[in-house]
């Protein structure tokens, strides 16, 4: 069976003794229960999120016995929403081919392990909304088709990483504890549409660059979907990423219009200085958040260039 498809049922359950071999699995969204299922080398897609699944990811990721030489041939892994606990495996060698990971909203804790480094095709990685610290590790600079870097409600410290690609779209590194100063590297990413460092300890000045990212100047986000496409034999993949955003107080679910939001959210760290007048020249933001910060001097009039700000 190539395609099983379960989602948004009541099916109740133990997997944690079950062999998955099919290409396609989507069984989020039910009352699963007990551990990770095993994989056979065969899975491209599986989304369990949205369950009652607990216990390690180990299982899922580093039994070798079912995998043709060793390596999995999986593309797309969604384990959110689950109550899983444990450190991350280090087993992600096992799984180079990986494009997109959500391990969001569990119990995780620990560091992110070197072996995500090896990774080098994935282009969304979400570990939001669990117990994870540590400074993001360098090895993850080997991750160069990084579209969306999801962080958020962790307890991350250390500064701003410099490697991060310049290919990115959205950056959420939003409530943890990270300190130093915004790196210039940012201005250098023409195509980011999301950049939330909210709730940390950012300090010293804002970027006078952030005019270079053309994709916040000319409103044209809506140009290059976030979505996730995937060919395996003879399956075609194509699902849409997801961000819960912050705008004008309300956290918000952004799923197939996440392409047309663009956000700057620098609210909450202990940013200095007066607001660099290129910031002004950003016409296709529809959000801007720099509250609770230590900034000073006016507002200019070019602010009301601005006119797409509190657009939904």
């Amino acid at each position: 069976m190539t395609f099983l498809e379960l989602d948004g049922n009541s099916i109740v359950g133990d997997l944690s003794n079950v062999l998955l071999n099919s290409t396609y699995i989507d069984m989020s969204s039910n009352h699963l229960k007990g551990g990770l299922p095993r994989l056979s080398s065969n899975v491209a897609f599986l989304d369990i999120s949205n369950n009652s699944l607990s216990g390690s990811i180990s299982p899922l990721l580093c039994d070798r016995k079912m995998l043709l030489n060793g390596k999995s041939n999986l593309v797309y892994l969604d384990l959110s929403h689950n109550r899983l606990s444990g450190e991350l495996t280090n087993c992600w060698q096992n799984s180079e081919s990986l494009l997109h990971i959500n391990l969001g909203n569990n119990n995780l804790t620990g560091k992110i392990p070197p072996s995500m480094g090896l990774l080098s095709n994935l282009t969304t990685l979400h570990l939001h909304h669990n117990n994870l610290y540590g400074e993001i590790p360098l090895s993850l600079q080997n991750c160069r088709s990084l579209l969306i870097f999801n962080v958020r409600q962790n307890n991350f410290s250390g500064n701003i990483s410099n490697w991060i690609p310049e290919s990115a779209v959205a950056l959420q590194l939003r409530s943890n504890q990270f300190s130093g100063n915004i790196p210039p590297h940012i201005c250098q990413m023409s195509s980011l549409i999301i950049l939330d460092f909210a709730d940390n300890r950012i300090s010293g000045h804002i970027p006078n660059c952030l005019d270079n990212i053309t994709a916040l100047i000319y409103s044209n986000a809506s140009d290059s979907k976030l979505t996730f496409y995937s060919r395996y034999g003879g399956a075609y993949f194509y699902v849409g990423d997801s961000l819960e955003l912050v705008t004008k107080g309300l956290l918000s679910q952004y799923g197939a219009n996440l392409h047309f939001m663009t956000l700057i959210d620098l609210s909450n760290n202990d940013l200095s200085g007066t607001i660099p007048p290129q910031m002004f020249s950003l016409i296709g933001l529809h959000s801007l958040n720099l509250s609770h910060n230590k900034l000073m001097g006016g507002i200019p009039n070019e602010i009301g260039n601005m006119y797409n700000l509190g657009v939904p």
